[in-house]
């Protein structure tokens, strides 16, 4: 587990890193896909990703009263920036979630939410750092839930052989060395 754990913390890094330089669309595709990956890693192959996703969503990301949005509207968000880099998926354009439209650096997100409410919009604001906050937390959350329960562990583990591991090359120099025939 501490492998998937490394890799989650780069990626944080790497999202902190984007954050720090105002870019935004490339922390926001970050933050989506490491949601992605957490909940897939207890999700059931045969649910979907849309189901592992939203249920992650709303036990560890949800409630938090800095993100006025549902699972289902952040999954929304997550298929419209991954996919197609725009606020626009499906779900939002069958009606079934709201479009997040996001607030960043030193923007306060009441003054785009009182924007859209003039314009008669129907979007959802979030700070960019409030989502990325929200995920951080809830990482950590889920990080000493699943270590404090055996059987979803296992399943943690089960989900893990394919992880990429970072070897340092002098180790594999070694270890060719060490194995020549």
């Amino acid at each position: 587990m501490e492998t998937i754990l490394q890799n989650l913390r780069s990626v944080d890094e790497a999202i902190q890193h984007c954050l720090t330089k105002l870019q935004i669309l490339p922390a926001l595709i970050l933050v989506y896909a490491a949601i992605d990956i957490v909940a897939s890693l207890e999700g059931d192959p045969t649910e979907g990703v849309q189901k592992s996703f939203t249920r992650w969503v709303d036990l560890y990301m949800l409630p938090n009263p800095k993100l006025e949005c549902t699972a289902l509207e952040i999954y929304s968000a997550r298929c419209g920036m991954v996919h197609t880099l725009t606020a626009d998926s499906n779900l939002s354009r069958q009606g079934k979630a709201r479009i997040i439209m996001y607030a960043w650096g030193n923007a306060v997100a009441n003054d785009l939410k009182e924007s859209t409410k003039r314009l008669g919009r129907t979007s959802v604001i979030v700070h960019v750092s409030d989502l990325h906050e929200a995920f951080q937390s809830a990482l950590l959350k889920w990080e000493d839930d699943v270590k404090k329960d055996a059987q979803r562990s296992k399943r943690v583990e089960a989900n893990l052989p394919a992880s990429f591991v970072n070897i340092h090359p002098d180790k594999i120099k070694t270890f060719l060395a060490g194995s020549k025939s």
